[in-house]
């Protein structure tokens, strides 16, 4: 379990545990993942997003080098869910 911060601590205007010795912004890993967690949120609530937790990219598909579909794995259960855009209109190359 992490101490709770020292008076000296939370005096700072511009705290940064770890005094940005590793990057300019430093933190535990589980403050990261409260962060990815809680921004999209109010997504998932109204079904706009559903998150893959547990999931793995295992392949790609592109058109004219951008991605356009990802399939991932389930970690557990191997079931694959293939996320993708909409339908690439090649481009006309010259050459």
């Amino acid at each position: 379990m992490p101490e709770p911060l020292r008076s000296r601590a939370l005096a700072l205007t511009d705290l940064n545990p770890g005094a940005g010795q590793v990057a300019k912004l430093c933190h535990e890993p589980r403050v990261a993942l409260a962060v990815r967690e809680a921004m999209p949120a109010p997504h998932p609530a109204v079904g706009r997003l559903t998150p893959l937790t547990e999931h793995r990219a295992v392949a790609a598909e592109s058109c004219d080098d951008v991605i356009r579909a990802v399939v991932s794995e389930d970690r557990n259960t191997g079931d694959r869910t293939t996320v993708a855009a909409p339908p690439c209109r090649r481009r006309h190359r010259d050459g």
